[in-house]
């Protein structure tokens, strides 16, 4: 039988998001102030390129954090353990790896590792661990500060509007 397009299309569709759409809104606004807080905070410590690779992390944090906050993914330990262990990892694997390739591939492989075996999985922690590997010179800088300040920062604020919106 041959495949129409009528019959595929729901394979393709996600089920909507059990949201009022005052919930809808509610999550767009605290997204944008836990990110304009990021961005803020992060250009104090971070110019040129990482800045924009940190606050793409987090921006993956936030939907999960407002837009999906009943999420195993959204909870309070993979939020911050898995993206402060990814971000070691990431430093360590940019301090130890010079070829940035396999840094990366290492950063990402290792992190996932590590948030498995702490249950901490959160799946921004991927991308956070590749900032320290491709973030640039002034994140190379930071070195494992990075862990702390800017990024621990960024978390403590996106986890502090998550409790309030939540």
């Amino acid at each position: 039988m041959k495949p129409t397009l009528k019959r595929l299309l729901p394979y393709f569709l996600a089920e909507p998001v059990p949201l009022s759409t005052g919930e809808k809104l509610r999550s767009g606004a605290a997204a944008f102030g836990g990110i304009l807080l990021v961005g803020l905070i992060g250009s104090h410590f971070v110019s040129g390129l990482g800045l924009p690779l940190m606050v793409a992390s987090m921006g993956a944090s936030a939907v999960l954090l407002f837009a999906t906050s009943h999420s195993p993914l959204a909870q309070p330990w993979p939020l911050i353990g898995g993206n402060l262990l990814s971000a070691l990892v990431g430093v360590a694997c940019s301090k130890a790896v010079h070829d940035p390739a396999l840094a990366a591939a290492l950063a990402v492989s290792l992190s996932i590792l590590v948030m498995l075996l702490t249950h901490s999985l959160h799946p921004p922690g991927g991308a956070v661990s590749l900032i320290p590997v491709l973030g640039g010179d002034g994140v190379h800088a930071l070195g494992y500060q990075f862990v702390l300040f800017p990024l621990g920062l960024d978390v403590l604020v996106l986890f502090i509007g998550a409790l309030v919106i939540n």
